[in-house]
């Protein structure tokens, strides 16, 4: 019992060190939790220590050792009864990759944490993602995609019914504060205003936010707008000053060549100084050369503004040298991406099969029973006041003695040509499935009238009964089938409502005498 809360304080200790400068003493937490999980044979524990250690890995730049602790977390992980860190490890291994410039390795990450997201529920990770990839294409300049992520991740968030459990990193808040900075860089500044008070509002009940550079990013543009000279000061202040003290240096990276650059595009000279001047300081200690590269590219576009001529060709000499580095490292890359798109276009080929294979029914190609509620639920949930639409179920009347008297070849041949009509028939329906046996629906989300579509229910009772007959031994089976429509403009009605008052319309047809059509409005 004593090494159970022994454990338990340890791993409370690492999981408060997430959120506080990486230290000696960091490691040697994380350190002390790994032997203990180790010795216990805790899984979960093991998973842990090693994706901490990855992390605080990378807040200090050192890449090559963070994808190592992450993958001896997801190895852990495996022999995991839950999910414990697989989700959170590739969203960190999306951001190494991201930091050294391989986009395509950071979204094949990115979307293996969101597969594990969507597979386990996960709904805070699975907007975590939508943000970073949103951000990643942002940095590569297409600002309407990025903030079509955001706003994925920002409907994610309204399924939960409570906030995010960690009091410091609040992805609500921080979709208000993406989404605000990408319509700002669109000059949308009424939009970036809105998204501006909405986290301003959300931001009263918070006591503090751990991402308080992506916020002071955000916000200083916004006083700038409004001509707030002093909030603005006063972001500007804060945010050099961690700069200046280091904190998280490489997480906020981003974020500080981004504010420089702003700086750069809006003439703030001083501010613009500032920033390049200790970025370039900071270059020379750190290893990765995209991150280099950009911040010499960006010491050259400051000198070009601001410096003379000499000071502006040091710059270029400079971008120079760093260029040749960075060209045989993007060629290295061209040849990995080449290679990582052969498999992905594999696994999206095998992906697409599979998924036709989940949502169809093998037989006719129609939507199975899953696929098809699921779709027509879809539907009803966006509807818009005063649409009618139509819900029928068909089956074929007498089919188990097809079965029974022609053999079951004979039945599915049956079942085939009633899909072929349905196809060619109802070809304007959104959903046409098949719910097992000789069971089918039909459903149009919108219509104008009811007419028009009962004359297409009729036409296809008539074509069964005199198009698709069967003999075998001499012997004539007939062929016909028995339907009942329920249609409706209420904004109200459920899946469940539409299915039970269709099949009792089924029912009915059969007890008035088969090879008929029962409807009628739903009332409710």
């Amino acid at each position: 019992m004593e090494d159970i809360k022994y454990n338990d304080s340890l791993k409370k200790k690492v999981i408060e060190s997430r959120y506080q400068p990486v230290t000696r003493e960091t490691f040697a937490i994380i350190s002390a939790y790994e032997i203990e999980s180790r010795f216990t044979n805790d899984y979960d524990g093991l998973s842990l220590a090693y994706f901490c250690k990855g992390e605080a890995y990378l807040r200090q730049g050192k890449f090559s050792e963070t994808i190592t602790a992450l993958e001896e977390s997801l190895k852990y992980n495996k022999n995991s009864n839950i999910g414990g860190c697989e989700g959170v490890c590739y969203n960190t291994m999306g951001l190494v990759y991201a930091y050294q410039g391989y986009e395509l390795n950071a979204m094949k990450y990115y979307f293996e944490g969101i597969n594990f997201a969507q597979a386990h529920n996960d709904i805070e990770l699975l907007s975590t993602l939508y943000i970073n990839i949103g951000w990643l294409y942002y940095e590569l300049g297409d600002t309407k995609k990025a903030i079509g992520c955001y706003e994925k991740a920002y409907v994610e968030l309204q399924t939960l019914e409570n906030s995010f459990s960690q009091e410091l990193v609040d992805p609500e808040i921080m979709c208000q504060i993406y989404l605000g900075h990408a319509y700002f860089d669109l000059k949308n500044y009424d939009t970036a205003l809105t998204y501006f008070y909405s986290a301003e509002k959300m931001l009263s009940t918070k006591k503090d936010l751990y991402y308080d550079v992506c916020l002071f990013n955000f916000y200083i543009r916004i006083f700038d707008y409004l001509d707030d000279k002093e909030n603005s000061q006063k972001v500007f202040d804060s945010v050099s000053d961690i700069l200046i003290r280091g904190k998280d240096f490489l997480e906020f990276l981003e974020f500080y060549i981004d504010l420089a650059e702003y700086f750069l595009e809006y003439n703030h000279y001083e501010r613009a100084k500032i920033f390049v001047d200790y970025l370039i300081d900071r270059a020379e200690k750190i290893d990765l050369i995209y991150l280099k590269y950009r911040i010499k590219k960006l010491n050259i576009k400051f000198n070009e503004l601001y410096g003379d001529r000499n000071s502006f060709l040091d710059a270029c000499v400079k971008f120079i040298k760093i260029d040749f580095q960075y060209q045989e490292l993007a060629d290295a890359s061209k040849v990995s991406s080449m290679e990582n798109m052969e498999l992905l276009n594999i696994s999206r080929n095998q992906t697409m099969f599979y998924e036709s294979l989940a949502r169809h029914d093998n037989m006719t190609g129609l939507f199975n029973k899953n696929a098809a509620e699921y779709m027509i639920k879809q539907f009803l949930s966006k509807r818009n006041s005063g649409e009618m639409c139509i819900f029928a179920i068909m089956d074929l009347d007498k089919f188990k003695q097809i079965n029974d008297t022609c053999g079951h070849y004979e039945g599915d041949r049956v079942i085939i040509k009633t899909t072929e009509l349905m196809k060619q028939i109802f070809s304007q329906a959104e959903v046409l499935g098949r719910f097992g046996g000789d069971e089918f629906v039909v459903f149009y989300k919108h219509v104008s009238g009811f007419r028009e579509p009962f004359k297409l229910f009729e036409e296809f009772k008539k074509r069964v009964h005199s198009e698709i007959s069967t003999k075998e031994s001499g012997v004539e089976v007939e062929v016909s089938t028995s339907i009942g429509i329920v249609y409706t403009r209420r904004i109200d009605i459920s899946y469940t409502d539409l299915f039970n008052e269709a099949d009792n319309l089924l029912y009915e047809s059969k007890e008035k005498g088969r090879n008929r059509i029962t409807f009628v409005e739903y009332q409710g």
